[in-house]
């Protein structure tokens, strides 16, 4: 049996308390979506109280089960670093060509410039990133000290709980520390951060609570006069059209919260993905 030795990474606070808002909204939305819609049959209702549920199911994997399963277990010339769902790596002595101690805001060239694929929220990250000097990395960490591990085709940075005691651990049973190079990474060339700045998403995830909000007071509390353009002569079905609507904008607004666990791609793909829905929804509003 592997004498193996396990280090979490836990969320910080200030990260906890913005997840547990975007999953209180979501627990909320559910359940009040399935009571609206209880007595309603068709494919419209079942397919929005089914949209709603995976998207929980999703948001709670992905911000209170992803975050327990977060570590990296050091073992005897192996290394095993989970970031679920984003990245496992199991690392063997001989593939580590150089570990040493840095602080990205020290050294510009380690410091994430892209998330491509895993979690930032606030000092907190995990997953896949792409560091300023232009490597691909998988990180693991709150805050910017971190043991920095090259290996022939990504960097891999961690910083999980009881860092000291990993860092002997780790040198005991992995591989020695060395000094960082310090003049190779001076003379990287550093890539621009292609990423939205911490406002920006900030503003985006205010966003979809916001438009989760609208689209609540459109579909549960009938308010109509929120809709651009709004004429009630014209409406053959009042409860038809807040149904509809109401449905469509509260999707749109969970769909903003998933996508911030994702990368800059994520972020895109549901911004052309938004083409067709609203070429839809407005063919669907001029019916009723």
């Amino acid at each position: 049996m592997l004498d193996i030795t396990t280090y979490p990474l836990t969320m910080p606070q200030e990260a906890a308390w913005l997840s547990s808002v975007i999953l209180l909204v979501v627990l909320v939305a559910v359940p009040l979506v399935w009571w609206q819609t209880r007595g309603r049959s068709g494919a419209a209702a079942a397919l929005a109280v089914t949209i709603m549920a995976a998207v929980a199911v999703l948001i709670f994997y992905l911000i209170v089960i992803a975050p327990r399963l977060t570590n990296v277990a050091v073992g005897d010339g192996l290394l095993q670093v989970n970031t679920p769902p984003y990245a496992r790596l199991e690392i063997s002595g001989q593939e580590i060509l150089a570990a040493y101690l840095a602080d990205w805001q020290e050294i510009a060239a380690l410091a994430p410039a892209l998330r491509t694929g895993g979690a930032a929220i606030a000092d907190y990250r995990t997953g896949n990133f792409q560091l300023r000097n232009g490597a691909e990395a998988v990180i693991m960490a709150t805050g910017s000290r971190v043991l920095v591990l090259r290996l022939a085709e990504r960097f891999v940075l961690l910083a999980p709980d009881d860092f000291d005691a990993f860092l002997e651990e780790f040198a005991q049973r992995v591989v020695s520390l060395q000094p960082a190079p310090l003049a190779e990474l001076a003379a990287t060339v550093l890539v621009e951060p292609p990423g939205m700045p911490p406002i920006a998403r900030i503003v985006f995830l205010a966003s979809g609570l916001l438009i989760i909000l609208f689209g609540y007071l459109i579909r549960f509390k009938k308010m109509l006069f929120l809709l651009s353009g709004y004429d009630e002569r014209k409406v053959k079905d009042k409860d038809a059209l807040a149904y509809f609507v109401g449905n469509f904008v509260m999707l749109s607004g969970f769909a903003m919260l998933v996508v911030q666990f994702f990368a800059l791609r994520g972020i895109i793909v549901f911004s052309v993905a938004m083409i067709p829905l609203s070429i839809y929804a407005i063919y669907k509003m001029n019916k009723l």
